[in-house]
């Protein structure tokens, strides 16, 4: 079974149209319950393939959606929040580490 095939089948053990199909965005959107599904949703999504994704699902969910970068400064702030493993470039998940704060030293005494 392709890998396409395999979508299909999940999609459609679930009741939902297969890919291609014209209403399958429409039933996506309509599964995003709130402001919270949808933006972790967007977190889990690829960088480069969120701001698709938005504009893909916006006219379909059952709530006015806040901006994109929005729910994406809401999701980091909740990362950083839980202090989550951070996704380096390469793959690997490198621990939390909070910023450091260095003060400002006064030089002239």
């Amino acid at each position: 079974m392709t890998g396409l095939e395999q979508i299909n089948h999940y999609l459609a053990s679930r009741g939902l149209g297969q890919i291609g199909d014209t209403g399958l965005l429409a039933q996506f959107g309509f599964l995003v319950r709130d402001h919270l599904h949808f933006q972790q949703l967007l977190a889990a999504c690829a960088p480069e393939l969120r701001n698709g994704m938005y504009e893909a699902l916006v006219p379909y969910l059952g709530f006015r959606p806040k901006a994109l970068d929005v729910y994406i400064i809401d999701a980091a702030a909740d990362a950083e929040r839980r202090q989550l493993p951070i996704l380096k470039p390469d793959g690997h998940l490198e621990q939390y580490r909070p910023p450091e704060i260095h003060g400002v030293s006064d030089d002239s005494e």
